[in-house]
């Protein structure tokens, strides 16, 4: 019988030390020897949210950090965030924010100098 309290916290951190635009379920279950259906259900029971979802989010928040902290390219933040491709973060983008990422940026810098860059933005749920 598996412990999820174990799998969940191994999958947690595992996705925090390696948390790229490029990590799935299939890796992360590989790489702790667990059955992929555990790693889901586990994740799902402590977290309320899916894998996928969870690291949409904290992309989210480095693609913010990204915005916030200057004037760099799609191409050199999507980099930084372990996509593959150019791209595959301009799709990524797209379906996690529902808009290109040239509007992004340009709706962040007008955001930032009305809040302060202060909170981090969700990304849409499907």
């Amino acid at each position: 019988m598996t412990d999820f309290n174990v799998v969940a916290k191994q999958t947690l951190e595992y996705i925090e030390t390696h948390l790229s635009g490029t990590l799935s379920v299939k890796q992360i279950s590989s790489e702790l020897n667990f059955d992929r259906g555990d790693v889901v259900r586990a994740f799902r029971r402590a977290k309320g949210i899916t894998i996928k979802r969870y690291v949409d989010r904290r992309l989210a928040e480095r693609l913010n950090y990204w915005l916030m902290s200057g004037e760099r390219s799609g191409y050199e933040i999507g980099s930084e965030l372990g996509f593959n491709s150019d791209q595959a973060f301009y799709r990524w983008v797209k379906r996690v924010y529902g808009l290109p990422f040239r509007e992004l940026k340009s709706q962040k810098r007008l955001d930032l100098s009305k809040v302060g860059g202060g909170e981090v933005p969700q990304p849409k749920r499907r």
